[in-house]
């Protein structure tokens, strides 16, 4: 009986989230992006450790591949990228948030790039991208997704 029982619990839908909890979970989940974005900007690109979950579940897709990319490797990626470019900015046309649960939200958004880099070479990039943040004790952390080319124009 008690087996049964712990069964039916663990079946139980999440609690149905406020419209309330709904507009902070999104607000928080815009900041996130935005903060990275700011700190990307500022010629942070080693502060991706503050934005991205670490646990065997994070993986991440870039363009042209379609290779999943891990957590230790997107941070040797990021790190080489410090070194390879002067600046990045990066700017949200739009961004749409989906709370799923208090812990998980999806998020799916239209940006758009300038990276110059170390020889003054101009790269625009035009893109979108999607994924799923997780809520830890620190805050939310992107835990997976997506990034998608939607154009790219070298100057």
């Amino acid at each position: 009986m008690l087996a049964f029982l712990c069964f039916i619990t663990s079946c139980q839908q999440p609690a149905i989230l406020t419209e309330s909890q709904r507009a902070v979970i999104r607000d928080s989940v815009i900041q996130l992006n935005n903060r990275y974005f700011d700190d990307v900007k500022a010629n942070r690109l080693g502060a991706v450790l503050d934005y991205i979950d670490d646990s065997p579940e994070f993986f991440w897709v870039f363009p042209p591949d379609t290779t999943v990319i891990s957590h230790d490797a997107l941070v040797a990626m990021f790190k080489t990228e410090v070194r390879l470019y002067r600046s990045i900015d990066l700017v949200w046309d739009y961004m749409r948030v989906e709370p799923l649960t208090n812990q998980y939200a999806v998020y799916t958004g239209k940006f758009h790039e300038t990276k110059i880099d170390i020889s003054n070479r101009v790269t625009k990039f035009n893109g979108a991208e999607t994924g799923i943040v997780v809520h830890r004790p620190t805050g939310w952390k992107f835990l997976n997704g997506q990034t998608f080319e939607v154009s790219q124009k070298k100057d």
